[in-house]
């Protein structure tokens, strides 16, 4: 079936593994699901011509073709997943494509309708034939989707540890630090330690969406908005240092040397000042001016190398 459909080779060779690894059974007992309150269309044998198996000649050419068509598809075991690669050939049509799009563009748009279509029937089945909620389907669809190797970025999961395929790149479901983990289920069970303040926390279930604020805070190892200000609050003071000291070493001509940051400063002197040797803070406490708020003071001035 596969290899006769128009259809270049990089589409067959996709529906082969995805037809190896879990069969057309799915695709037929959706389509029963589907056709189970529709009227059975029963041949009276009193039509059928015994010796051929066929509509008799005698009847109307119109329902001759109607009779055989039917008689021909219930000896088609597979017809279910006919239909379903009959509707995918039409994706692949070149037609309607600029001619200025180039040869990668257009497979990496056929590969994304057929598998998103694939997706979409085997959404359908984890729900209406296995029961399963449309957040869990559609979670294990992408599951069976990425546990393939059809064309994707391989990406490792950093709870599971499997090994998965990007297949479907556009949906962003593995931007970013998604692309870390194979699934939502292993998004959940990630922990952390926060960069902020210390605490130890396990992502959890997602609040609104996947893609909500906290959520990919959460995965950024910041484990609550209310530390996100102390974060970038830090990260701009590190910033602002950085930059300052690089435009002053470029100017006088010296090296600068990165590994010297706030916090590794404050580390080696336990955040004590080395003039007065006051007790100070890494991070902002308050807005406004803080006297005692950690910065780094070069001994030998830039200026003297």
């Amino acid at each position: 079936m596969i290899t006769e459909l128009e259809v270049p080779e990089y589409g067959k060779q996709i529906l082969i593994k995805l037809l190896n690894e879990y069969g057309e059974q799915w695709h037929k007992e959706l389509d029963e699901f589907y056709t189970k309150d529709v009227p059975k269309w029963e041949i009276d044998p009193k039509f059928i011509d015994s010796s051929t198996g066929l509509a008799k000649e005698d009847l109307p050419a119109e329902n001759q073709e109607e009779i055989n068509k039917a008689l021909k598809n219930a000896s088609r075991p597979f017809i279910a997943y006919e239909y379903f690669l009959e509707n995918l050939v039409h994706w692949f049509e070149k037609d309607e494509i600029d001619n200025e799009v180039n040869e990668n563009q257009i497979k990496e748009w056929n590969v994304e309708y057929l598998l998103k279509d694939w997706r979409d029937q085997r959404i359908e089945y984890w729900m209406k034939i296995k029961g399963l909620s449309e957040p869990k389907a559609r979670n294990q669809t992408y599951l069976d989707i990425e546990k393939l190797n059809l064309g994707g970025k391989e990406c490792i999961c950093r709870t599971c540890g499997v090994f998965f395929y990007d297949n479907i790149p556009d949906l962003s479901h593995h931007n970013g630090v998604k692309e870390f983990y194979c699934s939502v289920n292993c998004e959940t069970k990630a922990s952390f330690e926060c960069i902020v303040c210390g605490e130890e926390y396990v992502v959890g279930l997602p609040h609104s969406s996947l893609f909500d604020t906290l959520r990919i805070l959460r995965l950024q190892s910041i484990c609550s908005l209310e530390c996100l200000p102390v974060y970038k609050t830090e990260k701009i003071l590190e910033s602002r240092y950085i930059s300052a000291a690089k435009r002053r070493a470029l100017r006088y001509g010296v090296e600068f040397d990165e590994t010297i940051t706030r916090p590794s400063v404050f580390e080696k002197e336990q955040g004590k000042c080395y003039l007065c040797e006051v007790e100070t803070h890494l991070e902002r406490t308050d807005v406004g001016y803080q006297p005692k708020l950690a910065t780094v003071d070069h001994i030998i001035p830039i200026s003297r190398g």
